[in-house]
């Protein structure tokens, strides 16, 4: 059963990641909009001096052009939602099966200068590691773990007991800092134009936002 229009709109409002249009995208959907004005306009004149025929014609023409707008904003924003739900299960498998069978880290130190250079060779990017056991989230070490079929970094933190697992990879988009429950855990979201983040925990949703905010933070690109 398909969803209906309010479900759909909690689906995107939920998932969908909003993205700035870029200048080439801006100029086609400027020039239809355009391209169904001077129809438009034209099909006005020739709707006065003809019949049903031309009527026809200008809904047939108004379809195609809002068919071709939506295909061009409405097919990313379902493509986005499908892939942010399969990442989302991929972390919350990865996250379970670290606590479980593990590892949950293959190189175990608190030091940042430690963690980082052990990805080189291992994954072909340098992901930010941050040091954050002044705030009260000391670093326990790192791991290469697999989403989705990608190799990614995989850093692990904990706070009272509690295991905090990050997962790094390069993303070039920008997007703010999103909170979410799935299936019980608390888990972020957020990339910076260079690195995309997830982060995931049993630990309280507040406690999580702030070990969130406070990664962004240091993590930031220059």
């Amino acid at each position: 059963m398909s969803p209906n229009d309010d479900e759909l709109s909690a689906l995107l409002n939920t998932h969908a990641t909003r993205h700035r249009a870029g200048p080439g995208l801006q100029a086609r959907v400027r020039s239809r909009i355009l391209l169904a004005g001077l129809r438009g306009a034209a099909g006005s004149a020739l709707s006065r001096a003809a019949g049903p025929d031309v009527l026809r014609w200008r809904g047939m023409a108004a379809g195609f052009i809002l068919g071709v707008l939506a295909t061009l904003v409405g097919v990313p924003w379902v493509q986005q939602i499908e892939q942010d739900r399969s990442a989302e299960a991929a972390v919350v498998a990865s996250h379970v099966r670290s606590l479980g069978s593990g590892p949950l880290i293959e190189v175990a130190s608190a030091d940042r200068h430690t963690v980082k250079p052990w990805f080189q060779g291992r994954i072909d990017y340098a992901p930010p590691v941050a040091d954050l056991a002044d705030v009260g989230f000391p670093l326990l070490g790192g791991r290469v773990d697999t989403l989705a079929g990608t190799r990614v970094a995989g850093l692990a933190y904990t706070h009272r007991k509690h295991v905090i697992n990050v997962f790094v990879w390069p993303d070039e988009r920008v997007a703010v800092l999103r909170q979410a429950q799935i299936r019980g855990f608390n888990t972020l979201q957020w990339s910076n134009g260079r690195m995309g983040f997830r982060v995931i925990s049993d630990l309280d949703a507040g406690e999580l936002g702030r070990f969130g905010e406070t990664l962004r933070a240091r993590t930031a690109a220059p």
